[in-house]
């Protein structure tokens, strides 16, 4: 699941929540599934993983002089020989990858299942007691929001500016 997507698919719509509530149930089946797809392909991961280790184990014991180069060999030396096999490596790179893309996923998931959800809920309720409504004219919640983000990044470039004064003077 591409990140650019799953922050897209958080965004809140403040001017249409009723469309908003109306999609939050569909949303969070669609990061439900993803979540148990993510989940499947990393346990495939993981047992051909396994697999491989034991076909590697396997070969190594059947043929020690040509896997090690040696003609007994011990525990230690098998471990050694399947963790530095290319197969091996590829399947635990492969084990990982799978893993991270299935946290990932199922954060997004938990997101849009608790916080989101929650998010709307609170919105839904600041409307109810008519948060968003002024004496004459109405508040535009997105141009808020936008002068916010503003504010915040010219906050964080005084910010940033003041540091690389400061890393300069120190040096």
């Amino acid at each position: 699941m591409e990140q650019t997507q799953i922050e897209k698919d958080l965004q809140i719509d403040e001017s249409a929540l009723d469309i908003e509530c109306l999609n939050q149930a569909t949303l969070a089946w669609k990061y439900i599934k993803l979540a148990i797809q993510a989940r499947k392909v990393a346990l495939q991961a993981h047992e051909h993983l396994k697999t491989v280790r034991s076909e590697l184990i396997a070969e190594a014991n059947k043929d020690p002089e040509t896997c090690i180069g040696k003609s007994k060999t011990n525990a230690a030396d098998i471990e050694a020989y399947y963790r530095m096999h290319e197969r091996y490596k590829e399947a635990k790179s492969a084990k990982i990858t799978t893993e991270l893309e299935a946290d990932l996923v199922q954060q997004a998931k938990d997101l849009f299942v608790y916080q989101r959800k929650s998010s709307l809920e609170h919105l839904v309720t600041l409307h109810g007691q008519h948060y968003f409504a002024g004496p004459k004219v109405p508040r535009n919640l997105s141009q808020e929001v936008e002068r916010v983000k503003r504010e915040k990044e010219q906050s964080n470039e005084i910010v940033k500016t003041a540091m690389t004064r400061r890393r300069k003077a120190n040096k």
